[in-house]
């Protein structure tokens, strides 16, 4: 973001210290991160994360990266308390990591414990902790949308991203979403907290796609396809999944879905078309109480006062059990057996959308 969003700063700020978005929050999946370190350098990468929020995804870039892959990577985070959160959490993977190579007796630590910095900075102003052209991979998750709708910010954001990029480097962005075009149901989970979102950038409005108009993107980078050969890898494994098909979907699934197309579009593509370069598709296995908190996690909804959560969170509950009592009924291991919904865990439907772009040599 160019100028920090004040519901951004405020609610992540509290979500961040208090431990609610690192908790609840999901993690990416590995074919997404494997899919990003597939295009970098086999040692000495250095990387800038964009709201970098407690460390989410940066674990999980370190945690996938091959030994001494990553030498540095540094986290910039707006939120005063998401960067306390990612603090913490840093230093507990750090120990893990430590622990792990004395149990199995190994050498060099330093491969398995890159640089870690986390500063204060906007998305078109990093400061000065990242010198030009000097990072192998600039990425974003679940955060360039903050960047809004307005084009000359994209146009300050992509300049700045283009400034930390070496010649021939990567810029990614990946969002996590409930998948509202696999499960009518989904829909209604998300129409239930959408209404709340208060004018916020959400990526699911497609507003951040107007990175693509700028003048800096159509000069400087290329969109890339999974096809290109320019980031496959034999080190990892790719594959996608396609849109008409969902893990754990049966075949009476796959029938009933059949037209699927009337369901709401997770992303308005109506500013821009691009696709992404990896969709992933999948279930968590959550528990009411689960999806509540992720969803309390959501900036809009960490600001909302408790008389709007308690009628928010008894619609989504409503929503949940009618859910709950369907799928109990289709399901002859649980009919007839006594249970509080609240406490079930099932199968709930995501999407991940990667899009990875590569700077033009000039």
């Amino acid at each position: 973001m160019s100028v920090r969003h004040p519901i951004a700063s405020s609610a992540f700020s509290a979500s961040g210290a208090s431990g609610l978005y690192e908790k609840s929050r999901p993690t990416y999946p590995t074919k997404a991160i494997f899919q990003i370190l597939s295009c970098l350098p086999r040692n000495e990468v250095e990387v800038v994360e964009f709201g970098s929020g407690t460390g989410i995804f940066t674990r999980a870039l370190l945690s996938s990266a091959s030994p001494g892959q990553i030498k540095r990577l540094v986290a910039i985070e707006p939120a005063e308390g998401m960067r306390a959160g990612f603090e913490k959490s840093m230093k507990n993977w750090k120990e893990l990591r430590i622990n792990d190579v004395k149990r199995n007796n190994l050498d060099g630590l330093e491969t398995v414990l890159p640089q870690i910095e986390c500063c204060d900075g906007t998305f078109s102003d990093v400061g000065l902790s990242v010198k030009s052209a000097s990072a192998d991979l600039v990425v974003a998750a679940q955060a360039w949308h903050w960047t809004g709708k307005d084009i000359s910010v994209h146009e300050k954001c992509m300049n700045e991203v283009f400034r930390l990029l070496k010649p021939g480097g990567y810029f990614a962005l990946i969002w996590n979403l409930k998948d509202r075009e696999f499960n009518e149901w989904v829909g209604k989970i998300r129409d239930c907290y959408e209404v709340y979102e208060s004018g916020t950038p959400q990526y699911r409005l497609g507003y951040w796609k107007n990175l693509f108009k700028t003048n800096r993107f159509k000069s400087s980078f290329e969109l890339i396809s999974l096809s290109s050969s320019s980031v496959i890898d034999n080190r990892y494994t790719i594959s996608t999944t396609k849109k008409s098909e969902h893990p754990n979907e049966t075949k009476k699934d796959q029938d009933e879905s059949s037209d699927r197309t009337v369901f709401k579009k997770n992303v308005d593509d109506s500013l821009d078309r691009s696709e992404p370069t990896l969709t992933i598709r999948r279930t968590d296995l959550i528990s009411f109480e689960e999806l509540y908190q992720r969803i309390l996690s959501k900036s809009y909804i960490t600001e909302l006062d408790e008389e709007s959560k308690v009628k928010l969170r008894s619609e989504l509950e409503s929503i949940w059990n009618e859910e709950v009592s369907k799928r109990q009924k289709e399901n002859s291991d649980i009919q007839g057996k006594s249970f509080d919904e609240k406490y079930l865990s099932i199968e709930f439907p995501y999407v991940t959308h990667l899009y990875l772009m590569k700077k033009i040599d000039q």
